[in-house]
């Protein structure tokens, strides 16, 4: 769709998500990626990454941030071409992997993950 394949709504992505819902998140995740228990991270649908980013950026301690890698994995090249951008932006792109692939035929083994964060797989669910 235009939504998903328009790098302009990038901001629409970023506009969406408010600091509340990452504080709701915020004690949960620093906890397991202080204690390791959350190093490797899997952002399915990640449109520009929006999550991924701020998770590192502002809501984890540096230290904690610091061992954390995401797999960042979108249906839209051009969401991900942005979301490299992004990364490259803010300092974050050696955090990050990209995948460009449908949620529904994944290239990578899901066990490697230690969890797993998204923000509009379901938007985009058929």
């Amino acid at each position: 769709s235009d939504f998903v394949e328009a790098p302009a709504n990038s901001a629409i992505y970023t506009e969406y998500y408010h600091y509340s819902f990452f504080e709701a998140l915020r004690a949960e995740l620093e906890c397991s990626a202080k204690s390791g228990e959350c190093s490797a991270i899997l952002d399915l649908a990640c449109g520009n990454a929006i999550l991924g980013r701020k998770l590192l950026a502002q809501i984890l301690s540096p230290s904690a941030a610091a061992g954390v890698r995401v797999t960042a994995v979108d249906a839209s090249e051009a969401m991900l071409k942005e979301a490299r951008r992004l990364c490259a932006a803010e300092a974050l792109e050696s955090s990050f992997t990209f995948v460009h692939s449908n949620v529904g035929s994944l290239p990578v083994d899901l066990g490697l993950f230690d969890c797993v964060i998204s923000g509009f797989f379901f938007g985009h669910a058929n």
